[in-house]
C-alpha cells in the first residue's frame, strides 16, 4: 500500500471510557508480543486502532475461530479463558489437539490476517468472557499505517544515496530511524 492509502484510510470509532482505552494501550505496550504487531505505530494511530475495537461477549463453549476459515478478526482477551486447538490431519477429530490456552492480555488470530492464510487453529471458549475485536481491515491497515509506510520510503530513498547503496535492507531499515 501506498502512503496515500494508508493515510486517507478511516478507522471506524467505538466510544469506550477513559480508563478502558487505557487498559488496552497498556496491555497493548506490556506485551512483547504485541508490541511486534503494534510497537512501531505511532501514538495517534495507537489511538485508532483502539478506537476501532468492539467488545464482544462470548459464552463457555463457543467457537470463535474455526480452523480453515477465513479470518475476519484479531481478537485480544479481556475476560475469560481460550482454548486453542490444531487439527494436524483429516483423519483428527475437531477441534484438534490442544495447544496453548489464552487468558486476558493475550491474543489471537493475528495469522490469517497478516498473511491472507485460513485460519491455522480453532478457538473455543473455555468459560465466559469478553474479548476485544478488530476487523480484519483496520488490522491491516493498522500495521501499514502511515508511519511504518513513511519509515519504508525513507529506506528507499536512502536506497538510492550512492553512499548507502551498499547497505542491506536492514541495515537501511536502522539507518532510516536513526535519521528520523
Amino acid at each position: 500500500l501506498n502512503l496515500a492509502i494508508a493515510q486517507s484510510y478511516v478507522f471506524p470509532f467505538y466510544e469506550k471510557d477513559l480508563a478502558t482505552v487505557e487498559r488496552i494501550k497498556n496491555t497493548i505496550r506490556d506485551s512483547e508480543k504485541l508490541q511486534v504487531l503494534f510497537g512501531a505505530v505511532g501514538e495517534e494511530t495507537l489511538m485508532k486502532v483502539i478506537g476501532a475495537m468492539t467488545l464482544r461477549f462470548v459464552q463457555a463453549g463457543e467457537t470463535i475461530i474455526q480452523q480453515g476459515t477465513d479470518g475476519d478478526a484479531f481478537y485480544l482477551v479481556e475476560t475469560g479463558m481460550f482454548e486453542i486447538f490444531v487439527r494436524r490431519s483429516e483423519e483428527e477429530p475437531f477441534p484438534g489437539g490442544q495447544v496453548m490456552t489464552c487468558i486476558p492480555g493475550q491474543f489471537f488470530g493475528e495469522l490469517a490476517l497478516m498473511y491472507n492464510a485460513p485460519r491455522a487453529a480453532t478457538v473455543i471458549a473455555s468459560t465466559e468472557g469478553s474479548l476485544w475485536a478488530l476487523d480484519r481491515q483496520t488490522f491491516q491497515m493498522s500495521l501499514v499505517s502511515g508511519d511504518n509506510v513513511a519509515k519504508g520510503e525513507h529506506e528507499d530513498f536512502l536506497a538510492e544515496v550512492p553512499l548507502f547503496s551498499s547497505l542491506t535492507r536492514l541495515e537501511l531499515k536502522n539507518l532510516a530511524e536513526v535519521v528520523q
